[in-house]
């Protein structure tokens, strides 16, 4: 069958399946009882879901790698060449007719995809859609009669210590199970502003990307997607995309072909206890404006760094990410109700939802500099493209690149690549105006000032102490809430 024909009749498939999701995991909504045999095995739901996972090879360009964070590598297909022999993954059915769910980053660039199925049986994949933000994709294959499938669970019913499986294809070699535990959960890598990972003790390693994570009810509870590990070799921790999450994507995907989602231009971070007492806000919880693009949404509204949301159309912010989860679901060209904190008063504010873009990296140094009262040696930002795309800085940010921190790096601080554009409301676009906020800030003797940051291509607020501070710290004197 030609795949154009063949494509639009696996999207015809989409009505049938949009409804099924969520009522698949209304129906698990509860604790299912377990399927495990009288010894506590899994063996009998390994063979019973076996054949509804499958085994997907690409072929032809590169294939994406996974998710990374701050230098520590996550595990994955491997992407450093295109191999004649293809790269391996995982995957698992949804629907008799032959959508699968897997990865975007295992799909992503791939020239051809090949499926196949325990029973030895191979298909050729046709991608329905991919979401690069959290790691999903779906695909569809043309069989001759009605496939095995997986059943959505509910992964709100996770705790940790909860006995999981892993089901994949590692390294290639064929179908297998590796069971753990759930080890933590809401997990954020902070590689997209959508993470909410579960982590898993079971070994999740090249080739397994894409394979269910299934519950002791037998039911998928994730997509398992990432390794972190902090040495080449090293055990590490593995991670999967939740399937409430996962089943959602899956079904805009096959409805659009893409994820739509709401879009203001405004970057946030959690409100916390510190950054509440340096920004009179005491008491309140939300997330904190860190960065407002330039003719975006947020800048039409008036919204400034530092703004405080306290909730979107009266739904409180509550959770890390959880202001742009809240917009990411309110329709393109709606009007949202912003409840705001700003220099200590609460407001209004109204705001018009666009649609969304995406991401950016990290550099060296120039000419180095010293803010003698914080004990902080920077470095000038470079103004070409190319050294802003690494530092992961937009073009109309400019700042200093904080090379030492004169060993007094605390959690929640600054950290060496950080990229310093305010200090204390102060900008820093150039020597000048850096000299002149290390005497104004000298000579106020303040013991902490907030600093504005570019860190892994997100703007942050974090706290900065003087050096009579530090000194306190190390000697441990110095306690914080």
């Amino acid at each position: 069958m030609p795949i154009d024909l063949f494509r639009n009749a696996a999207l015809q498939i989409a009505a049938a399946c949009l409804l099924a999701f969520p009522i698949a995991v209304q129906a698990q909504s509860d604790p299912q009882p377990s399927k495990l045999d009288s010894t506590g095995s899994f063996a009998p739901i390994v063979e019973e879901l076996l054949p509804a996972t499958v085994m997907i090879r690409t072929y032809g360009g590169y294939a994406v790698a996974g998710k990374n964070t701050s230098g520590h590598a996550l595990a994955q297909d491997d992407p450093t060449s295109p191999e004649p022999s293809g790269t391996s993954a995982s995957g698992f059915i949804i629907s008799a007719d032959g959508l699968i769910v897997t990865n975007a980053h295992v799909v992503n660039g791939a020239g051809s995809i090949i499926v196949s199925l325990l029973n030895g049986r191979s298909y050729e994949g046709i991608l329905i859609g991919q979401d690069e933000h959290t790691d999903i994709a779906l695909l569809a294959i043309s069989a001759d009669e009605p496939l095995p499938v997986l059943g959505w669970g509910n992964p709100d019913s996770l705790k940790p210590g909860h006995r999981v499986v892993v089901l994949g294809n590692p390294f290639g070699l064929g179908l297998s199970a590796t069971e753990g535990i759930i080890a933590g959960l809401d997990r954020d890598l902070l590689t997209s502003p959508y993470d909410r990972f579960i982590q898993i003790d079971a070994s999740v390693v090249s080739g397994d990307s894409g394979g269910p994570l299934i519950d002791a009810g037998g039911y998928v509870v994730g997509v398992n997607t990432a390794m972190m590990s902090w040495c080449e070799g090293c055990t590490g921790m593995g991670f999967a995309v939740p399937a409430d999450l996962a089943m959602e994507v899956a079904a805009q995907l096959l409805e659009n072909g893409r994820v739509p989602r709401g879009y203001i231009g405004a970057q946030s971070q959690p409100l916390t206890p510190g950054l509440a007492t340096l920004t009179d806000a005491q008491g309140q919880a939300g997330e904190i404006i860190t960065r407002v693009e330039p003719a975006s949404p947020a800048m039409a509204a008036g919204l400034q760094p530092g703004d405080i949301v306290l909730a979107v159309n009266g739904t409180h912010v509550t959770a890390t990410q959880h202001l742009v989860e809240l917009i990411a679901g309110l329709p393109e060209g709606s009007v949202a109700e912003l409840s705001l904190w700003r220099n200590g008063t609460p407001s209004q504010q109204a705001i018009r939802i666009a649609s969304a873009p995406a991401g950016m990296a990290m550099q060296e140094p120039q000419s180095e500099v010293e803010l003698s009262f914080f004990g902080l040696v920077l470095a000038a930002v470079p103004a070409d493209d190319e050294t802003r795309r690494e530092l992961a800085i937009p073009a109309d940010e400019k700042g200093w690149l904080l090379v030492w921190t004169g060993g007094a790096e605390r959690p929640g601080s600054l950290a060496p690549g950080d990229v310093i554009t305010h200090l204390d409301g102060i900008p820093l676009p150039d020597l000048a105006a850096f000299r002149t906020a290390e005497a104004r800030l000298a000579s106020s003797r303040k013991d902490a000032v907030l600093a504005r940051v570019w860190r892994n291509g997100s703007a942050l607020f974090v706290p900065v102490w003087s050096k009579s501070v530090h000194r306190s710290v190390k000697s441990g004197s110095f306690t914080e809430e």
